[in-house]
């Protein structure tokens, strides 16, 4: 299973986005997880979940250098495309975040 954590200033449209990529992996028979949490949230978030990926969304991008540091660079860490972000194009998230699990 691979486990997807995103990270969203207010978490409302991360959450549909999450939805949406679910529902995608879902349609390819992909074994994942997706979860959605605030910044405050993020250190017990992937701790809790033991996630592959974190994706952040555009409006957080500045949080990737401490993240990759709090991680120790075991998880990735990647910031969502505003295009695809804007457009809540969870398939192409859902495949960006499978080249960073996959080192692609």
């Amino acid at each position: 299973m691979i486990k997807i954590m995103l990270v969203c200033a207010k978490g409302m449209s991360v959450t549909l986005l999450m939805d949406i990529m679910q529902r995608e992996a879902e349609s390819q028979n992909m074994d994942c997880c997706i979860y959605a949490v605030n910044p405050q949230d993020v250190r017990a978030g992937y701790i809790e979940y033991n996630v592959d990926v974190i994706l952040l969304g555009p409006q957080v991008a500045y949080m990737q250098k401490q993240l990759e540091k709090d991680v120790d660079h075991k998880i990735p860490v990647g910031v969502i495309n505003i295009k695809d972000y804007g457009l809540m194009d969870g398939k192409h998230v859902l495949k960006e975040a499978l080249k960073l699990v996959h080192n692609d």
